[in-house]
């Protein structure tokens, strides 16, 4: 289950040095932008080796999202991020990997809007780009079932959970037998498999119904509810462990 158009400012907040660092500070667009593409670094990384020199970027955006203004502005981000010297062991970054989130929440625990990235073997930079978060940008909330948007992402919230929760539970009843061990044989790790599989189902449809009845909706509802979290790419809750 488990599994971001604007001109960017002539400067841009200088990322750290440091191995790990965060920060959060607002990058604001020119005068004549400021009502569409702005961003907010909420994580930044940066790895100085003798095999690669890595700049790990997060921002959040907000503002006038579309496909074209988070493409300029992943390139953006990306050439600032290149054109940076002063390293150790390489005179610029040789990996970079840039990417947009639509809020804190979803750069928390994905999925990401938008994304350039570069490793240290490529000589281009590849862009990814989720269609589907930029067509839901923007649109007024609904409300179904009687319940609110808010209401039924924290339905979800409940549901991701409960799934979670029914396969950590089956896996600790049929651990994964240690390919190592002395009586180890394939046939009883397909066997334990199994048997995991078919507890964590059953626990899975135990809990999910329990989230329903608390909320007052069938399961084809809930169903629904995980249908519209996943095609809407709401954030998934941290894991527990």
């Amino acid at each position: 289950m488990r599994a971001a158009t604007a001109l960017i400012g002539s400067s841009i907040v200088a990322l750290s040095l440091a191995a790990t660092s965060c920060s959060r500070q607002r990058a604001v667009a020119p005068p004549a932008a400021r009502t569409a593409l702005t961003y907010e670094i909420v994580k930044e990384h940066v790895d100085d080796t003798f095999i690669k020199t890595e700049v790990y970027l997060k921002v959040v955006v907000s503002g006038n999202v579309t496909e074209a203004g988070l493409r300029q502005l992943l390139d953006e981000l990306y050439s600032k991020v290149a054109a940076r010297t002063g390293f150790r062991y390489h005179s610029r970054p040789n990996s970079i990997f840039v990417y947009a989130y639509a809020s804190n929440e979803h750069a928390a625990s994905g999925p990401f809007m938008g994304a350039i990235m570069k490793s240290a073997s490529e000589t281009q930079p590849s862009v990814m780009i989720d269609e589907q978060q930029i067509a839901e940008w923007g649109k007024p909330p609904e409300t179904k079932f009687g319940l609110s948007e808010d209401q039924r992402r924290r339905i979800w919230t409940e549901t991701i959970r409960a799934e979670d929760r029914a396969a950590k539970e089956a896996e600790e009843r049929y651990p994964e037998p240690d390919p190592l061990g002395p009586s180890y044989s394939q046939a009883a790790a397909w066997e334990q498999l199994d048997k995991q599989l078919d507890v964590e189902e059953r626990l899975s449809k135990e809990y999910k119904a329990g989230v329903a009845r608390k909320h007052g909706i069938t399961d084809a509802q809930l169903r629904e509810i995980g249908i519209e979290g996943s095609t809407k790419s709401w954030p998934f809750p941290p894991s527990d462990g």
